[in-house]
């Protein structure tokens, strides 16, 4: 990877203190906002039942409605990386001979059954359209980065040595960072309404994921590996390590500290995604 070709990401300095928490280890009680309400609380697995007491659940409820704005519950609340930590990603390419495909003429008689196209769109779990792209053409010119993600099985086997840990997914992934202007032409197709191009880190490009696992590492370095474990867009909060799951908060009785910990770790983990400009998914 050339090295002037992409900006090192920064590191602007947060707005407080990451490790001066603003939770009470007496929470108050949840009081619903436009955004986060009871019905998307619900949504939350606190599994198992009755594991958690109302207290340490108002407390976890409490570090979500702190950072609230960081929580995306649909596409338009969707965050996008701020420019002060990285730049628009622009795609290194060797010196190539541009490139045409034509796009394939399709008898209506056909059009609803299975065809051979670079773009098209597939169903996700809710109902709505991914678009895939075919970019082979683009990875044979494409200057590979050589970074990597984590192992699985070695960060899976991290959130199993820990009393407690949490799932969660920046929404949209590799939409919530820009593709530079300057690269949005090697991505462009064509289609019925006209010739578009991709202005976000293009799925299947031969360096975005190691480029969005450098970003999240970059940006959650403080807290990897020990609190967190990142895998490209999906993260492991993982609670502290002690076996010791029955002491008590001597400021509240019924919040173990564990949970404390974890909530505390939560809420500092989404306060460092909020300020980069990222959402999690709701």
């Amino acid at each position: 990877m050339p090295q002037d070709f992409n900006q090192p990401l920064e590191t602007p300095e947060l707005s407080r203190d990451p490790y001066e928490t603003p939770l009470s280890p007496n929470p108050p009680l949840f009081i619903e906002t436009s955004k986060v309400t009871e019905e998307k609380i619900s949504m939350i697995n606190f599994r198992p039942s009755g594991w958690l007491s109302e207290k340490e659940i108002d407390l976890l409820k409490n570090a979500i409605l702190l950072r609230q704005k960081d929580i995306a519950l649909c596409e338009e609340e969707r965050g996008i990386l701020k420019h002060s930590y990285g730049k628009p990603y622009k795609i290194p390419v060797i010196p190539h001979e541009p490139w045409q495909k034509k796009p394939i003429p399709i008898p209506k008689l056909i059009l609803t059954q299975f065809i051979e196209y670079p773009v098209f769109c597939v169903a996700k779990p809710n109902g709505k359209l991914r678009r895939v792209h075919e970019l082979q053409y683009l990875n044979k010119v494409t200057i590979k980065y050589a970074g990597l993600p984590p192992n699985v099985d070695e960060l899976v086997g991290s959130l199993s040595r820990s009393a407690c840990y949490g799932l969660g997914d920046i929404m949209g992934g590799y939409d919530e960072r820009e593709l530079d202007i300057t690269a949005r032409p090697l991505t462009t197709f064509e289609t019925p309404l006209g010739i578009l191009q991709i202005t976000r880190l293009p799925e299947g490009e031969k360096n975005s994921v190691a480029v969005y696992q450098a970003q999240m590492t970059w940006i959650l370095q403080e807290e990897i590996p020990e609190q967190l474990g990142m895998f490209i867009d999906d993260g492991g909060i993982k609670g502290p390590r002690s076996k010791n799951q029955h002491e008590k908060l001597k400021e509240n009785m019924l919040i173990r500290r564990f949970v404390c910990e974890y909530a505390v770790t939560l809420e500092r983990i989404l306060l460092r995604t909020e300020e980069a400009g990222l959402t999690i998914s709701g």
